[in-house]
């Protein structure tokens, strides 16, 4: 029994520590109201939070980061059946951060319309 309870509070423990942590990823635009084909070139900055690095999710051969602040990133149509176009694909840009001053601020630029979010 106590061996089920260390492990628990290890869980918990590690748990905390990933939401707490100053150093979480951030996606952007996935789950995007975009429902065609689209280019979402942009870039970010931040204020009060350092970037760390930028990476493509699901990237595909045209699309690039800076690995810092920029990207040229296109939703595209996943592979279709019977003739038929698939299922638009979501890809996206994660950002790692490290807090430096709370409250952090990121300003994102695309040369689409910003999807809503909260601020």
């Amino acid at each position: 029994m106590r061996p089920r309870v260390v492990l628990t509070v290890l869980a918990i423990l590690l748990a905390a520590l990933f939401l707490l942590s100053p150093r979480r990823p951030a996606a952007w635009p996935s789950h995007s109201p975009c429902r065609k084909r689209a280019a979402w070139d942009g870039s970010i900055t931040a204020t009060g939070a350092q970037i760390l690095a930028l990476e493509g999710w699901r990237f595909a051969k045209q699309d690039s980061t800076d690995g810092r602040a920029t990207w040229k990133i296109t939703t595209r149509y996943g592979p279709g059946s019977g003739g038929n176009q698939g299922s638009l694909m979501e890809n996206s840009i994660l950002a790692a951060t490290a807090l430096q001053e709370p409250p952090p601020r990121f300003s994102v630029q695309t040369i689409q319309p910003p999807p809503p979010w909260p601020a």
